[in-house]
């Protein structure tokens, strides 16, 4: 159960990174 738990909460931040990398490259893409 709890390695379930860490490997959901890995992927979620992850899954988070992923997205504000994203939102990161828009901003910067906008911006030129």
């Amino acid at each position: 159960m709890a390695q379930n738990l860490a490997l959901i909460a890995t992927s979620i931040g992850l899954g988070s990174c992923q997205i504000g990398a994203f939102l990161m490259m828009k901003k910067i893409k906008s911006l030129k």
